[in-house]
């Protein structure tokens, strides 16, 4: 490959070199499906880490603001509507704060039931 892309006088970087690989090892009909996969992708009853793995690996080489819109949209209703209000545009953060409010909303459920025990306990 990098004798190729010398051959072509391209400058040898990870850009170019990732360019070409891909042209070459990685047909049109792959990326289409994958394309069309990635824009359709939502969390459903995956977890927030389960849906951030699969999301980064269809992610595509876009921009940070719309991969967090992108990432947003996919998301549960219950998270997104925390979450969007934030207008958080940098990814690692916003799958953060993901996490954080999928946890916050697990949370209180444990803590209800734990509650209900102990008083049954009591009587």
């Amino acid at each position: 490959m990098q004798q190729q892309m010398q051959t072509r006088q391209e400058e040898v970087n990870w850009v170019n070199f990732r360019m070409r690989f891909l042209e070459k090892y990685f047909p049109d009909s792959a990326k289409h499906a994958l394309e069309a996969e990635f824009l359709t992708l939502q969390q459903g009853s995956k977890s927030v880490q389960a849906y951030v793995d699969h999301f980064e690996y269809l992610d595509l080489s876009i921009t940070e603001e719309w991969r967090c819109r992108k990432f947003e949209g996919g998301l549960r209703h219950e998270l997104r509507r925390f979450l969007v209000l934030l207008r958080i545009r940098e990814f690692p953060i916003l799958v953060e704060q993901a996490r954080t409010v999928e946890e916050l909303k697990v949370r209180p459920s444990r803590v209800a039931r734990t509650q209900k025990t102990t008083s049954e306990t009591r009587q």
